[in-house]
C-alpha cells in the first residue's frame, strides 16, 4: 500500500513526538533546556540588575587628616565639614576611621576604597585669595584586585563628591568676592568724590602752574640783571682784596703800637706802688705835724725865732704840698683821657673785626676803621706820655714835702722851744693848717686805690688790645691766604649766574609745559570723576546675592533628555544577555536532542527533516517566551516595545536554532564544539557591552557579519523604544532561510545515500565518536 509523500512525512513527524512525549527523561531534557535562557538571564543579569542604584551600600572608608586654619580671624576646617557632609550622603556606605583601620579594609576587600583628607586640606582651601593659590588634593585609593566593577564605581561616586568640593570651594569664594566687589563699589564711590577733589585740585594747580610761569618768566629777565651785578661784583671784590692787602699792612703797624702800649703801661703800674708808699709817709708826717703843733702849743718856752723858722718851713712846705696838689689835680684828667682813647680803641677794632668776619667791609669802611684805631692810640700815648711827665713832679713835690718838714722838725724845734711865747699867737693857725693838710693828704691817699685799679684796667686792656691786634693781623693773614680761592670763587659765580640764566630759560619752557599738562590733568580729572561715578552706579546696580554665588558655583545645570529609555543595567545589558542565553539553550539542544536519528520507513530528506524541525522550532520559540516572561516576573523586565521585543527573541531564536541545526546534522558534536566557538567570536564582535570605537581593533571586523550585532541591535531598539528593527529581523531572516536550506540539502543527500546503502558522514563521525 503506497503513502503520499506528505502523509509519510506526517507521520516521521508524529512518530517524533510520540517518542518525545513517552521518553520522561529526554521531557526533562527538553525542559531544562528551555530553562537554560531563562537561568542565564535571570540570574546573571538579575546579579547585576541595578548596581549603580545600589551604589549606597559599596563601602567606602573615609580618613580625616585635616588640620584647621585661621586666616584673618576666620577658622577654616574644610575636612570637617567635608566629613559632616559626607556623613549625611547616601550616594556611598562612607565608614570613618583612622588609616591603619583603613589600609587593612582596603587590602582584605572589606572596603573598596579610602578616600584620605589630607592635613593641608583646608591650609590650600584658604589660599585662594592669595597671590600663588593652592591646589585642594582629595586623595582616594581603590584596591581593583578585589573587585574591578567596583573600584570604578567608587571612583565615580569620588568625581560626584570632587564636583561637590569644588562646588562649594567657588561658592564660598565667588561669596567672598561678591562681597568685595561691593566694598570696591564704595570705595569708587569715595574714589568719585576724590576725582572731584582731585578736580578741583587740578584747576589749582592749573592757576599755580599759569603763576609759575610767569613768575619764571619774570626770573628769566632778572636772571640777565644777576648776571650784569656778579660782573660788578666781580669788579668791587677785586677793589676789596686791594684794601685786604693795606689792611694786612697796616694791622701789622697797630700790633706793633699796642704792644708799646702795653709795655708803658706796665711801667705806669710799677710806678703807683712808690706813690702809694710816699702818700702814707705824708700822712704820717702831718700827723706828726699835728701832734707837735699841740705840744707846741702846750710848750711854755720862747717860741719867737722858732716861730719865724716854723713859719719858712711851713712856707716852703706849703708849695711843696701846692705843686703836689696842682700836680695830682691834673693826674686823673690825664687818665680819663687815656680811658677814653683806649675804649675808642677798643671800639674800633670790634667794628673791624665784625666787619672782616662778615665779609661786608669794603676798602673805604676798612680805611676809616683804621683812622679810628689810629686817632684812640695817638690820644692814648698823649695820655700816657702827660702821665709820666707829671709823675716826676709829683714825685719831686712829695720830696719837698718831706724835706720842708724836716727842716721844721731839725732847725723850728729848738727856737720854737726857746720862742715858746711867740709861738703862742700862731699855735691856733698852725693848728688849722696841719689839720687842713692832714684832711688834704687822707683824701689823696683814698684816691690812691682807684688811681691803681684804673693803672690796672688800663694794662689789662693794653693786654687785650695788643691781643686784638695779634688776632687783627692773624685774620688779615687768613684773608690774604683765601684771596685766590676767592677770586675763583668769584669766577665759578660769574659763570653760574650765566648758567641760572640758561636754566631760568628752561624752567620757564618747563613751567609752561607743566601749565598744559594741569589743564589736560584737569580735563582727565573731570572725565575720572565721571566715569567712576558710573562704575559706582553699575556695581550697585550689579546683583551680588547668594543666588549669585550659587551660580557662579554651579553656572551650569544639565538638562538631560533621552532619545530612548533605559530604566537600569539589567534593562542596559539584557539584549546581549539574552542573545548569549538564546544561543547556549540552542546549542544545548543541540547536544542533547537526537536530530540525526529517526523513527520509521525514511522515504525522504524533507519528511525528515520537517519531524525534527517541529520539536527543535517549538523548544526555541518555548525558550524566548519563557525567557522574556521570566525576566519580566522575577526581575522586573518592562521593555516599552513589548510587540517587538517578543518578535526580535522569536526570531533570534529561530536564527540560531536554525544555524544549530545544519551545523550539528552536519558534523554532530563536531558542529556544536564549532558553534561554541562562534559564539566566543559573535561576544567579541557584536560590542554588546562597550561601544565599538572603545572596543579591540579586530572587532569592526567582526561586528557587521555576526547575527549577535543585529540581535543586540533589534533588543535595544524594541527594549528601549528606539529606531525601526527591520533591516535587524530581514539580515536574521536570510540567515534563518541559508541555513534553513543548507539542513534541507544535507537531508536530502543523506536520505538518499541511507536509501541507497551508501556511507554518510554521520556513521564516520559516530564511529569516531564525533557525532
Amino acid at each position: 500500500m503506497s503513502t503520499k509523500p506528505g502523509r509519510k512525512g506526517l507521520t516521521l513527524k508524529r512518530q517524533e513526538w510520540k517518542r518525545l512525549l513517552h521518553n520522561p527523561l529526554l521531557l526533562v531534557v527538553m525542559v531544562a533546556i528551555i530553562a537554560i535562557p531563562t537561568i542565564y538571564t535571570t540570574l546573571f543579569l538579575g546579579s547585576m540588575w541595578d548596581p549603580y542604584g545600589n551604589v549606597e551600600h559599596l563601602p567606602v572608608a573615609v580618613v580625616n587628616l585635616d588640620q584647621p586654619v585661621t586666616v584673618e580671624g576666620e577658622t577654616y576646617h574644610i575636612g570637617q565639614s567635608l566629613v559632616d557632609n559626607l556623613k549625611e550622603d547616601a550616594s556611598l556606605d562612607f565608614h570613618f576611621m583612622g588609616q591603619e583601620e583603613a589600609q587593612e579594609g582596603l587590602a582584605d576587600g572589606t572596603y573598596y576604597m579610602v578616600i584620605t583628607i589630607p592635613e593641608d586640606f583646608s591650609q590650600r582651601a584658604a589660599s585662594i585669595t592669595e597671590a600663588h593659590p593652592q591646589t585642594m588634593e582629595l586623595k582616594y585609593e581603590t584596591n581593583p584586585g578585589t573587585n574591578y566593577i567596583a573600584s570604578k564605581l567608587s571612583e565615580s561616586a569620588m568625581k560626584e563628591m570632587e564636583l561637590g568640593v569644588r562646588e562649594e570651594v567657588t561658592r564660598t569664594y565667588a561669596t567672598t568676592m561678591l562681597e568685595q566687589i561691593g566694598v570696591v563699589g564704595d570705595g569708587m564711590t569715595q574714589a568719585t568724590d576724590g576725582s572731584g577733589e582731585l578736580k578741583d585740585g587740578a584747576n589749582t594747580l592749573t592757576q599755580g602752574a599759569q603763576s609759575l610761569t610767569d613768575y619764571l618768566g619774570q626770573l628769566a629777565g632778572s636772571s640777565l640783571t644777576f648776571v650784569d651785578g656778579s660782573q660788578r661784583l666781580s669788579q668791587g671784590l677785586g677793589e676789596y682784596l686791594a684794601g685786604v692787602t693795606q689792611v694786612a699792612e697796616g694791622s701789622g703797624a697797630l700790633n706793633d703800637g699796642a704792644k708799646q702800649l702795653e709795655d708803658g703801661l706796665g711801667q705806669l703800674q710799677q710806678a703807683t706802688q712808690p706813690l702809694t708808699q710816699g702818700v702814707e709817709q705824708l700822712q704820717a708826717g702831718a700827723q706828726n705835724l699835728a701832734q707837735g703843733a699841740g705840744q707846741a702849743a702846750s710848750s711854755s718856752g720862747t717860741l719867737s725865732q722858732g716861730a719865724a723858722q716854723v713859719d719858712e718851713s711851713l712856707g716852703a712846705l706849703l708849695a711843696g704840698l701846692q705843686t703836689l696838689q696842682s700836680q695830682t689835680a691834673d693826674l686823673p684828667q690825664n687818665a680819663q683821657a687815656l680811658a677814653q682813647g683806649a675804649k675808642q680803641l677798643e671800639q674800633g677794632l670790634q667794628g673791624l673785626s665784625l666787619a672782616i668776619q662778615s665779609g661786608q667791609v669794603s676798602g673805604e669802611q676798612l680805611q676809616a676803621l683804621v683812622g679810628q684805631l689810629q686817632q684812640g692810640a695817638d690820644q692814648l700815648s698823649q695820655g700816657l706820655g702827660q702821665l709820666n711827665q707829671q709823675a716826676p713832679a709829683l714825685t719831686q713835690g712829695i720830696a719837698q714835702a718831706a724835706q720842708g718838714a724836716g727842716q721844721l722838725k731839725d732847725q723850728g724845734t729848738t727856737p720854737l722851744r726857746s720862742g715858746a711865747a711867740q709861738l703862742q699867737q700862731g699855735l691856733d693857725t698852725l693848728a688849722q693848717g696841719s689839720e687842713t693838710l692832714s684832711q688834704g693828704v687822707t683824701q689823696m691817699q683814698g684816691q690812691l686805690p682807684a688811681l691803681t685799679q684804673g693803672v690796672d684796667k688800663l694794662y689789662q686792656g693794653a693786654a687785650q688790645l695788643h691781643q686784638g691786634t695779634q688776632s687783627l693781623v692773624d685774620g688779615a693773614g687768613q684773608l690774604m691766604d683765601n684771596k685766590a680761592q676767592l677770586t675763583e670763587g668769584m669766577d665759578a659765580l660769574t659763570q653760574g649766574s650765566v648758567q641760572i640764566q640758561d636754566a631760568a630759560g628752561q624752567l620757564h619752557q618747563g613751567a609752561q609745559t607743566l601749565t598744559d599738562g594741569a589743564k589736560a590733568l584737569e580735563d582727565g580729572a573731570a572725565t575720572l570723576q565721571d566715569k567712576l561715578a558710573e562704575g559706582a552706579q553699575e556695581i550697585a546696580d550689579t546683583n551680588t546675592g547668594d543666588e549669585v554665588a550659587d551660580m557662579m558655583a554651579a553656572p551650569v545645570d544639565t538638562q538631560e533628555s533621552q532619545l530612548t529609555q533605559v530604566p537600569n543595567n539589567g534593562h542596559g545589558m539584557a539584549p546581549y544577555m539574552m542573545s548569549v542565553a538564546l544561543w547556549v539553550g540552542c546549542i544545548a539542544f543541540s547536544l542533547m536532542y537526537p536530530l540525526t536519528q529517526y523513527s520509521g520507513e525514511l522515504k525522504s530528506g524533507f519528511a525528515w527533516w520537517r519531524s525534527k524541525a517541529s520539536v527543535l522550532y517549538t523548544v526555541a520559540i518555548a525558550e524566548a517566551l519563557v525567557m522574556l516572561g521570566s525576566l519580566h516576573l522575577f526581575n522586573g523586565f518592562q521593555p516599552v516595545d513589548w510587540g517587538r521585543t517578543v518578535l526580535v527573541a522569536l526570531v533570534a531564536a529561530l536564527t540560531f536554532m536554525s544555524v544549530m541545526y545544519f551545523f550539528t546534522c552536519l558534523m554532530g558534536k563536531v558542529g556544536s564544539f564549532l558553534m561554541l566557538i562562534f559564539m566566543v567570536l559573535q561576544l567579541a564582535g557584536s560590542v554588546g557591552t562597550y561601544p565599538l570605537e572603545l572596543s579591540g581593533s579586530f572587532v569592526p571586523a567582526l561586528n557587521g557579519w555576526v547575527p549577535f550585532t543585529y540581535t543586540v541591535r533589534a533588543f535595544r531598539s524594541a527594549i528601549a523604544g528606539g529606531q525601526d528593527i527591520t533591516g535587524c529581523l530581514v539580515y536574521l531572516g536570510v540567515w534563518f532561510v541559508v541555513f534553513t536550506a543548507l539542513t534541507l540539502v544535507v537531508f536530502h543527500v543523506r536520505t538518499r545515500r541511507i536509501r541507497r546503502g551508501q556511507p554518510t558522514l554521520m556513521v564516520w563521525l559516530e564511529e569516531h565518536s564525533l557525532a
